[in-house]
């Protein structure tokens, strides 16, 4: 991991608190970014698209994952009946 995978490791986790942010390589040597959401989506969350965990091959992925999550969030909160 470089320097600017984990600056941008640690902006997720500012910008994404309700998400534990990880990258992992298994035993392949292939790296992967996780997002696991602290508290697992309601019913009405996971139907609306909203995932307990995320997995990308880069974080420039994860990102874009977690602001469409984010996104899904802010719709379900805001919307009007």
């Amino acid at each position: 991991m470089d320097a600017r995978d984990l600056k941008l490791m640690a902006l997720l986790a500012q910008m994404y608190p309700a998400w534990r942010i990880s990258c992992r390589t298994d035993r392949h040597g292939q790296r992967c970014w996780w997002a696991i959401q602290w508290r697992p989506p309601n019913s009405e969350l996971k139907a609306a698209g909203v995932h307990q965990s995320i997995a990308r091959p880069s974080v420039d992925e994860l990102a874009t994952a977690l602001s469409r999550q984010a996104r899904i969030l802010h719709t379900r909160r805001f919307r009007h009946p």
